[in-house]
């Protein structure tokens, strides 16, 4: 059974931060289907692309790093010699915070489009100012705006397949970077049992997640176990969650009884 209109209403509010007239408007368009009102809003609704003139100190720091074979983009060795002139390791959470607001296709690739006019709509010019500028926006993200939160999170997706066209992502992975994003945010302080037992019905129980269950997740943490870590009270089996949640909170009944 589906979720209530009002509850449907509040958890796309809670997920995207978008105003309930908003919300109202996006699910009675998507026949009041949670995951596609989601999915909608994110994925239009939230586009930061823009028109803006290109500035020449961000063209020649781009030429530092584009790929010789293909001008049109810098690839994974220029990836790494410009995190290395960052000072950010490869594994650092901020590595994710800038392929983000570069919105880079896949690992170890940034475009020229992206590069030159997301940095140019900034008032960064050096290496060292973009080193700041992610520094904070890195801060921004994970303190005071749940919003960008959100988009890094469910960017995450996408960005972490291996192969073009993939459409799963290994468990292995989604668990990495599940703990990168999730583990120790302050909205989920005591919930790390939780999370731990999550991998462990995953690594255990099944093999890959889709798009729509790894953002859901987010919303599930949030909604239903930060709210009560130990007794799980919000949960409800009518509500609409992925079915690999469902099976979780099975599950964990039966190895806690």
């Amino acid at each position: 059974m589906a979720p209530s209109r009002s509850t449907a209403r509040n958890q796309l509010v809670s997920i995207t931060g978008c105003t309930p007239t908003t919300a109202t408007s996006l699910l009675e368009k998507h026949n009041w289907k949670l995951e596609e009102a989601v999915n909608a809003y994110l994925e239009n609704g939230s586009s930061r692309a823009t028109l803006v003139a290109s500035d020449p100190q961000i063209e020649h720091i781009y030429k530092t790093y584009q790929d010789p074979a293909d001008p049109e983009r810098i690839d994974v060795d220029g990836v790494l010699k410009y995190l290395d002139d960052l000072g950010i390791e490869p594994e650092d959470p901020k590595s994710l915070t800038l392929a983000f607001f570069l919105e880079a296709p896949s690992m170890g690739v940034f475009t020229r489009t992206k590069f030159i006019g997301n940095w140019s709509k900034t008032s960064a010019r050096s290496v060292a100012e973009m080193k700041q500028y992610i520094d904070n926006l890195d801060s921004t993200i994970k303190q005071c705006d749940p919003l960008q939160f959100v988009q890094l999170y469910n960017f995450t997706f996408d960005f972490s397949m291996e192969n073009p066209g993939q459409r799963l992502l290994a468990i292995d992975t989604a668990v990495e970077y599940w703990k990168m994003l999730l583990y120790k945010r302050p909205e989920f302080e005591g919930c790390q049992l939780r999370f731990d037992q999550w991998f462990q019905f995953l690594t255990t129980h099944k093999k890959s997640i889709t798009k729509d269950t790894w953002r859901m997740v987010y919303l599930f943490f949030k909604e239903v176990v930060a709210s009560d870590p130990e007794n799980l009270s919000e949960y409800d089996e009518m509500a609409s969650w992925p079915s690999v949640i469902d099976e979780y909170i099975e599950w964990l009944r039966e190895t806690e009884s």
